[in-house]
């Protein structure tokens, strides 16, 4: 799955995951108070959650953990120069914090593998997401 994360990493500087395109024509405030809405939030929390158990009964290299902390910083970075930081750009890289833990554990969340399709589809997520039955890991 290092491979994937590194697949990531080029996807994001290709600004094939995440790019101005995602907040155009958008409202960004609207779009916060959505993604702080049910059912946004509490799918994003369930999911992390959920994530977040089955990462921590795994061992991974710090190699592999950087990569985490690289694609947090790529996507925070693409989003601060995209819409001039704040709020948007933490969410953002709190996404990509668990599309990526997600991909190392080959988790099968169709939540997750629908928040990283939106962003592939030129979204920024919010609101109720269209559910994919595909891993995440097979959308990178």
């Amino acid at each position: 799955m290092k491979k994937k994360l590194i697949t990531l990493i080029k996807k994001i500087d290709h600004g094939d995951v995440i790019s101005s395109r995602n907040f155009n024509n958008i409202d960004l405030d609207e779009a916060l108070d959505k993604r702080d809405d049910d059912p946004f939030d509490s799918d994003w929390v369930l999911a992390n959650s959920q994530m977040e158990s089955k990462f921590q009964l795994q061992k991974f290299d710090q190699d592999v953990l950087d990569l985490i902390d690289v694609i947090r910083e790529k996507t925070f970075k693409t989003t601060s120069q995209s819409i001039g930081g704040g709020e948007v750009s933490e969410y953002v890289c709190d996404d990509f914090e668990l599309i990526s833990k997600s991909i190392l554990i080959s988790s099968s969340d169709p939540w997750v593998a629908s928040l990283l399709k939106a962003y592939l589809d030129g979204e920024f997520p919010v609101g109720s997401l269209r559910l994919q039955k595909i891993p995440v890991f097979d959308l990178i």
